[in-house]
Order: structure tokens, then C-alpha cells, then sequence
């Protein structure tokens, strides 16, 4: 007899492993649950609907898993949801899997060592496959498959999977390479621990999911992150996790959170004796103390090289900073001489642009323009379209005498601001006055340019190319 329980057309029916119940699913958003054991007097045993947390939308696909215990359901809500099924009539929901961003056309389970893959397809033409072990009731998102199609199927035997193509071609792949793909498809190791984190979440402590990949790196540098910034319980958890999930680690949980307690005092002892005493000599001693550490490591830990790099960034940050504060206080030569500290500990230029301009106008007002010139040709080298550097090479050319260059560097200046309405271009017009006219540059010209600027705040004083730049590109 015809089951006639729905409400609107069925979209998508399947039997379980054992083949006693048949689950339907249908326009009006419901699953049904029936039971078949006698195919002459079919009975309602269930119906999976709002109330028990299910779809919004039409139910488009469902699928038993290899087992019979689970359902899984695709619908035009953009959602997976899975269903306890072991006792039809009691069924109740599982969980929620909501990563499609279109309606999902089909599902499909296959069974693997420690428990089963499910594959989805949307209508976004996106496959992806999800994993949950046996000894776990988390659901793990695996792979995510772009233009493989609407239909995913696995053969009878489940060794083979059929998924539609969205060049109208079908991709077969072995259940086993499936899975191996998908490890492989994880960064060839296991989960990141952000990864980790973002598809399964915290209440689940972290584990391999890939058994033939070590623990990923990035759950061991979490725990020495926070060894380093103080954290020692957390810290020690998180390397008593990994010593138990990778024995062949060798790792003492408590003398690795000593290791990276202690390599962090030695960065900042680095640091310190820069900012304080510019010492890079005895910094260095710090950072290969650090290194020391790990001395037992074959090869250079990526890790601590990082630490490093960025604790030596942090100094050259602090120098550059007592840089400017130097030079704007006439110390030129002081100035330059922390600089190219700096530029030793933190050799990219390009990250110190506006210091190099702050250099070249500082110094040239001082009087010393020849000693900064090349810091005015770096900055216009770096940024040639950045009208503040040519100003401020104009005024050290001026001062130092070359009349050509001044006016040349003051055109493009002007080019630059005039169309900008909040930049006032009073001074550089008249000094480019002077010059044309065949005058010089007088140094009661430039100290009363000097008294102007030193009338700001020196944050101001060190913020100034900074903001010319950003007021260029907000007037743009």
C-alpha cells in the first residue's frame, strides 16, 4: 500500500543496512521513519520534524550510515543534520552540520577501519567529506571538493565512490584513496590545532585524525606559546597531550615548558639591551643562548627562528622610534647611528620609509644635509608617487646648495598636493620662489622652518609623513 503520512510530494527515500526500516523525505521539510519488515503493513514509527530540531526547507536527500544507527539528512536549508536511528521509534537528533552554502542535493555514507565518511554534495556544485571514528561522537570536516558536482553515490561493496562532475563527467575514486586524499588534503599532516579548533571545537580534547601523520606542529607551538607568555598549567597540558598522541616525540612535558619559559627571558633580555644600551653584540649572545636551548635539534627549529626575527623586529621598531626622537633634538649623528642599528636587526627598508623621511627633513634642518641625503634617496626610491619624500629631499637639496634638484623635487611636491585640499603648501611655494628667482636658501629660512615644526608635539613631529600619506589616499 502507497505510505501517505507526508504532507507534500517525497523527494528522496532510503532502506537501512538491515533493510527493516525505510526513511522518506519530503517537500514539507519532515522525515519519516518507517517500518518495512513486512512490506504488506507498513507503520509509521517516527517522524523527524521541527520539534525535534529538525530542517527549515524541503528534505532533498537521506542516507543510513553503513551501520544503521545513523541517518543523515540533505536539505534546502543548507544543512546536514544526522539522527540517532538506532531505536527508529525513539529516534532524536545528533548534530547540525552547516558548512554548504546552497541546498544540499545528496549524501552518502561508506564505512571506514574506525568508523565512517560521509560525502555531500550541494547545489553550489561543492563536495565535501566528513569523518566521525567510532570511539567519538564528533563529526569532522575533512576535504572540501570545488566543481564535483550534485550527486554523490558509493558503490554496493563501498569501495567505490561515483560523484557527478560539473563538466558532465563522473569521478570515480576507491573509498580507500578517499580517505587518504583527505589526510593527505590536511596540510599532509593532521589537523592544524586552529583547524581543530574551528571544525570540531573545544570541548573535544585534540587528537590525530590522520593516523599515518604525526601530530601537526602547530598544536606543540601552541603549547609554546604559552609557556612563553606565562601560561604553565595550559602549557603543560598541552605537552602531556602530544607526548600521548606522538610517544615517538621523546618529550618531557615539564622540562619542554622550562625550555620556552626560559627562552623567553633570554628574548627579552635581547631586547632589552637594545632598547636600553643599543648593544647588539650582547643581544646576539641572548638569541644564541636561545638557540642553545635546542641544541639536541638536528636542524634550525623554525619556531624559535620565528620568535626571534620577531623579537628583533620589536627592537628595531623601539630604536627607530628613539631615532626620530634623537634627531628632532639636533642629535643627527646620534641619530643615525641607532638608526643603522635598527637596519641591522630589521634589514626592510620598506617597513621604515616614513623614519628615512623624518631623517632627511630632520637633518637637513639641522644643518647636516649631506649626512642624510641618503635617506631622502631611499624614500623617493621606495615610493617615487609619494609627494611629502620629494619635499622633504627638496629641502635637503636646498640646503646643501643643489638648486636644480630642489626645484625639481618641489614640482613634483606640488604636483602631488595641489589637487588635496587639507594640504597647505605655503612653505614649499615659497622657498620654490626663492630658488627660481636665483635666490638662496637662508638660515634664517630654514630655522624658522625648524621652529615651525618643532612647535608640534614630537608625537606629532613623528606621526607628520605618515599623516600626509593617509591624507593622500583618503582624498583619492
Amino acid at each position: 500500500p502507497p505510505l501517505k503520512d507526508h504532507d507534500k510530494p517525497v523527494l528522496s527515500v532510503a532502506f537501512s543496512p538491515d533493510g527493516k526500516t525505510l526513511a522518506t523525505g519530503s517537500e514539507d521539510s519532515t522525515i519519516i521513519l518507517w517500518d518495512v519488515r513486512n512490506p504488506r503493513d507498513p507503520k509509521s514509527l517516527k517522524r523527524l520534524d521541527k520539534k525535534l530540531g529538525g530542517h527549515n526547507s524541503a528534505v532533498l536527500s537521506v542516507a543510513f550510515s553503513p551501520d544503521g544507527n545513523t541517518l543523515a539528512t540533505g536539505s534546502g536549508d543548507n544543512t546536514i543534520l544526522l539522527w540517532d536511528v538506532q531505536n527508529p521509534c525513539n529516534a532524536k537528533f545528533l548534530k547540525k552540520l552547516d558548512e554548504h552554502k546552497s541546498p544540499v542535493l545528496s549524501v552518502a555514507f561508506s564505512p571506514t577501519k574506525e568508523g565512517w565518511i560521509l560525502g555531500s554534495c550541494s547545489r553550489d556544485n561543492v563536495m565535501r567529506e566528513w569523518e566521525r571514528k567510532a570511539s567519538s561522537d564528533n563529526v569532522i570536516l575533512l576535504s572540501v571538493y570545488k566543481n564535483r558536482g550534485k550527486m554523490v553515490v558509493f558503490s554496493p561493496d563501498k569501495k567505490t565512490l561515483a560523484v557527478s562532475g560539473n563538466d558532465n563527467r563522473i569521478l570515480w575514486t576507491r573509498t580507500e584513496i578517499l580517505a587518504d586524499q583527505a589526510c593527505e588534503n590536511a596540510t599532509k599532516c593532521n589537523l592544524r590545532f586552529e583547524e581543530w579548533g574551528r571544525f570540531v571545537g573545544p570541548a573535544m580534547a585534540y587528537c590525530r585524525t590522520c593516523g599515518n601523520h604525526p601530530v601537526h606542529p602547530s598544536f606543540i607551538e601552541a603549547g609554546r606559546e604559552m609557556a612563553m607568555e606565562g601560561n604553565r598549567p595550559q602549557a603543560l597540558q598541552q605537552f602531556k597531550r602530544a607526548q600521548a598522541l606522538s610517544p615517538e616525540l621523546a618529550m618531557n612535558p615539564v622540562t619542554e615548558v622550562e625550555r620556552w619559559e626560559n627562552i623567553d627571558d633570554l628574548l627579552n633580555k635581547a631586547k632589552e639591551v637594545i632598547v636600553s644600551k643599543h648593544d647588539l653584540n650582547e643581544a646576539e649572545e641572548y638569541f644564541h643562548e636561545a638557540e642553545e636551548c635546542l641544541h639536541e635539534a638536528e636542524k634550525p627549529d623554525p619556531y624559535l627562528n620565528r620568535k626571534i626575527i620577531e623579537a628583533k623586529k620589536a627592537a628595531a621598531q623601539n630604536l627607530a622610534s628613539q631615532a626620530v626622537d634623537r634627531i628632532i633634538e639636533g642629535e643627527v649623528d646620534e641619530a643615525i647611528a641607532i638608526y643603522k642599528k635598527a637596519e641591522k636587526l630589521d634589514p626592510r627598508p620598506k617597513e621604515y620609509v616614513d623614519l628615512l623621511n623624518s631623517l632627511c627633513i630632520w637633518g637637513s634642518l639641522w644643518k647636516k644635509p649631506g649626512d642624510v641625503m641618503r635617506f631622502c634617496d631611499q624614500a623617493v626610491d621606495m615610493d617615487p608617487s609619494g609627494g611629502s619624500f620629494h619635499s622633504s629631499r627638496a629641502i635637503a637639496r636646498a640646503v646643501k646648495g643643489d638648486v636644480n634638484g630642489s626645484i625639481e623635487d618641489y614640482n613634483e611636491y606640488l604636483k602631488w598636493a595641489k589637487p588635496l585640499p587639507k594640504i597647505d603648501t605655503t612653505g614649499p611655494e615659497e622657498w620654490l620662489n626663492v630658488l627660481e628667482e636665483g635666490g638662496k636658501i637662508t638660515d634664517e629660512m630654514i630655522e624658522e622652518t625648524r621652529h615651525d615644526f618643532i612647535e608640534m608635539t614630537r608625537e606629532q613631529a613623528r606621526a607628520m609623513p605618515m599623516i600626509r600619506r593617509q591624507s593622500a589616499v583618503s582624498a583619492q
